[in-house]
């Protein structure tokens, strides 16, 4: 009996401790990296990439002074980003799926390519605009 207690107790901890948080600490398959020039504060770079996947229509669901989280589903593919950025870099990271239309279940593991090189496109053309008129 003391040996399963013992057994349940550390499975949950391992469970409480290990589960979302493992899972969430993991942004993705390291897709790209942008250079930033000098002369930017982090708050720029952030607006710079807020404005870029909102510009796209990827649905934001997390914004840190250290990285954005942005998320798209559409027609036969569903990413989320995790934009890890400062004054000097942006590295952008991704979990992607190819998923059936109809009822939108995953299908298996896919990145969509031409969203993530739209992406680094237009983050490049907002860093040169910006980087025009400083």
């Amino acid at each position: 009996m003391k040996r399963l207690v013992t057994l349940l107790l550390a499975f949950f901890t391992t469970a409480l401790f290990a589960g979302p948080a493992a899972a969430d600490s993991t942004p993705g398959e390291f897709i790209w990296s942008v250079s930033v020039p000098d002369g930017f504060t982090r708050e720029e770079v952030k607006d710079l990439i807020i404005m870029t996947v909102a510009g796209r229509s990827w649905g934001l669901r997390e914004k840190t002074d250290e990285k954005i989280v942005a998320h798209l589903k559409h027609r036969s593919n569903e990413a989320t980003v995790t934009l890890l950025y400062n004054e000097k870099k942006v590295d952008l990271y991704s979990v992607g799926y190819e998923i059936n239309k109809r009822t939108g279940e995953r299908k298996k593991p896919e990145q969509p390519t031409g969203w993530l090189n739209n992406l680094q496109s237009d983050l490049n053309k907002k860093i040169n605009q910006a980087t025009a008129t400083k």
